[in-house]
């Protein structure tokens, strides 16, 4: 469903843009995160948040999963729109991408096996998984800024759900007694691989 927003452009209901906002209607800081632009855009949210969310579970509860999921698809959107005030934003790829990169910061030294083109094997640590996200991200960017080329992508959304998950876990989770916790609960996870 196309509505008007704010500003009189066509978008998606429950989209995110800076006239939705403009006009109040904080409510699509999280509702834009549940719509996708495509069956391949949705399946490839879902299956890298998934097996990241599936480890950030298993170690640190419901509790804090959530919260960088949501947490970083909210403070993604909020950098994508005041930087880019004329694209509707639609994904949940902010929030995706700040549990993968949670857990690189919980496992950075955690050796994963990824199929790259869903073809060719590839082994990884998991903080040179977040590092080539975050790389990848930074060169799409670039490349919409000089005009290279345009892909339609939320790559300040990203950083900025890239950067929630990195501090939530240096910094959020560095008080009173919680990582002697996690580092035992994050041992027993480990040992499952």
């Amino acid at each position: 469903f196309l509505l008007p927003d704010g500003n009189g452009e066509l978008i998606p209901l429950g989209a995110l843009s800076w006239g939705e906002l403009k006009a109040g209607k904080v409510w699509t800081l999280v509702t834009y995160m549940f719509l996708h632009g495509s069956l391949f855009h949705l399946a490839g949210n879902m299956l890298v948040l998934f097996f990241s969310g599936r480890g950030v579970l298993a170690m640190l509860g419901r509790r804090h999963l959530l919260i960088i999921y949501f947490g970083g698809g909210m403070v993604g959107a909020i950098a994508q729109v005041l930087i880019d005030k004329d694209v509707p934003l639609i994904g949940a790829s902010a929030g995706v991408v700040a549990t993968l990169i949670a857990l690189a910061a919980l496992i950075p030294e955690q050796v994963v096996y990824l199929l790259l083109f869903f073809v060719i094997p590839v082994r990884m640590k998991m903080k040179t998984v977040a590092l080539v996200v975050v790389v990848m991200d930074l060169a799409m960017m670039a490349g919409e800024l000089l005009g290279v080329f345009s892909l339609g992508i939320g790559n300040l959304a990203h950083l900025g759900g890239a950067l929630f998950g990195w501090l939530y876990i240096k910094r959020g989770l560095s008080g009173s007694g919680r990582r002697t916790a996690y580092s035992e609960q994050a041992g027993r996870w480990l040992n499952r691989f």
